[in-house]
């Protein structure tokens, strides 16, 4: 797949019945690789819809400068659920649209507050993007920035010189909390997610899904006293 200049896509990968209908799968065991014309190369977990509420969630992924990272690509993809023919809708910005706020932890579990920011198929230098961050302001959400791709600090940033989750951080080893916000508008949290690529600009890179907490998994007991 080529896409042009600026341009923003995804492949999506539908299981398909023996008897050719859709198949409701939400999770697919595969990888795959993503070769970047900058020379980065990047290779991944296929994802699929991860379980939790949109009131009361967040996402987690972890980030070192191991093997000498100095780059990083978070990406998040806010999508429409799958229809009848086993597509994805991901264009219409002020629907597609998810808001998280963002907080980082050191070694140390130490937290520093960042800032809220918005994943939603744009970039800051979009003429809707005012557009979009009144959507945000109408849920309540205070944020000035919206994109399809950050970096994740100072320490290591966007690989093509991007907006970051938390500006003016340096720290290069730790975790990234995304407590999310809304997603679609106040739709179920299922409608995101977030891939995150780590390189050393020179050549390979990695890449996977961030994690976020499951309904299916419960850390209390309920019969203690």
């Amino acid at each position: 797949m080529v896409l042009p200049n600026g341009a923003y896509g995804i492949v999506a990968a539908t299981v398909i019945d023996t008897d050719g209908t859709i198949d409701s799968a939400e999770v697919i065991i595969g990888n795959l690789r993503v070769l970047d014309n900058n020379g980065y190369e990047y290779r991944t977990n296929a994802a699929g819809e991860p379980d939790g509420d949109a009131n009361d969630a967040f996402a987690t992924f972890n980030f070192n400068t191991v093997g000498n990272v100095t780059l990083s690509d978070v990406v998040g993809i806010v999508y429409d659920d799958i229809d009848s023919e086993g597509g994805i809708n991901a264009d219409d910005i002020t629907e597609n649209i998810a808001g998280f706020d963002i907080d980082i932890y050191d070694l140390n579990e130490t937290p520093f507050s960042c800032r809220n920011v918005i994943f939603s198929c744009i970039n800051q230098d979009s003429p809707r993007l005012e557009e979009l961050l009144d959507v945000a302001s109408n849920q309540g959400i205070n944020a000035n920035v919206a994109d399809f791709e950050y970096g994740i600090n100072e320490a290591i940033p966007h690989s093509k010189g991007g907006e970051l989750l938390c500006p003016s951080n340096i720290i290069s080893e730790g975790f990234v909390r995304m407590g999310i916000l809304f997603t679609n508008n106040g739709d179920s949290f299922d409608d995101v997610v977030v891939f995150v690529g780590l390189n050393n600009g020179n050549g390979r890179g990695s890449m996977d899904a961030y994690w976020s907490q499951s309904e299916e998994v419960s850390f209390l007991n309920e019969e203690a006293g």
